[in-house]
């Protein structure tokens, strides 16, 4: 039984579009590491989102987890950049005050931090990453399903 305000630790509603397009991204990436992108092997997700029982809460940041991490790193180094992470967002959300130091400390230290919104976005953004198209250096254009954080 839960009460009101709970839930098990680290479940999210099935209705969470952020998600619901991790899901797809985590499907597409399994699938082009074995086509495509071998590079993708390397790609890992970090859940640090949900609600959580305060005791859970409080043990996983004794463990050294903290608010803002992104939702994916692909740690491959590229035209520059020591890795890429993805925050995944949907089409209304928006960063964290703790999601916006995060990517500023990331930059800081020469890795590329991209907001994605879509799958679509996701696979244009990780594609020109690892296939060195410049376009998805700091001054890029991005595709209106993805932007520079």
């Amino acid at each position: 039984m839960s009460r009101p305000g709970f839930s098990r630790p680290g479940k999210r509603k099935q209705s969470d579009p952020e998600h619901a397009l991790q899901r797809a991204v985590w499907e597409w990436a399994q699938l082009a590491r074995r086509t495509t992108l071998p590079e993708l092997e390397a790609l890992f997700a970090i859940d640090c989102a949900g609600i959580r029982h305060i005791n859970y809460a409080r043990a996983l940041k004794s463990r050294g987890v903290v608010a803002g991490i992104p939702d994916l790193c692909l740690p491959v180094a590229r035209h520059g950049y020591h890795s890429l992470w993805i925050e995944l967002k949907s089409l209304t959300g928006t960063l964290s005050s703790s999601q916006r130091e995060w990517r500023d400390r990331l930059e800081v230290y020469g890795h590329r931090y991209m907001v994605c919104r879509t799958l679509e976005g996701v696979i244009d953004v990780v594609t020109r990453y690892l296939r060195g198209d410049p376009g998805t250096g700091p001054a890029a254009a991005c595709p209106p399903h993805s932007e520079p954080a």
